[in-house]
């Protein structure tokens, strides 16, 4: 029986007030081409962040223990904050994307329901194009 490689890995934490646990969670479905991670709530709140070196088949090789470094933590870190803020421009957009939503699917207008019933011939603000342009001149300048 052999032992295992050695696993190259990683471990920090990371405080909720800075990225919630979803981002995290994003962000490791994303990094998990290059990394398996492992996120555990402490009890103090922080989350606890363990990257582990994926085995590189295609080159048959396995990476070392030290094959993980600051560039790992970064690279992770910097993809939980692109989620983090993704989520937060999620949240401040709800509102729009909801109403964007129901417009899209309503039977009439939502924002100016006389412009679904009202006449198209009728030109109440008086912005009707003139005689002129109809016939392809130029109107005249000051008319």
């Amino acid at each position: 029986m052999t032992s295992p490689e050695p696993t190259a890995r990683i471990e920090f934490e990371v405080d909720p007030s800075i990225c919630r646990l979803t981002a995290l969670k994003k962000a490791a479905y994303r990094c998990s081409d290059r990394y398996r991670v492992h996120l555990q709530p402490q009890p103090d709140g922080r989350v606890r962040v363990e990257l582990m070196a994926k085995e590189l088949r295609e080159r048959g090789t396995h990476p070392g223990p030290d094959a993980l470094s600051d560039a790992a933590r970064l690279d992770f870190c910097g993809e939980a904050l692109d989620q983090e803020l993704r989520e937060m421009v999620a949240e401040e957009t709800l509102g729009v994307r909801n109403l964007l939503l129901a417009q899209a699917f309503s039977a009439t207008s939502l924002l100016d329901p006389e412009g679904e019933t009202g006449d198209p011939d009728a030109d109440p603000l008086g912005i009707r194009v003139s005689q002129a342009t109809d016939r392809g001149h130029a109107p005249t300048p000051g008319a």
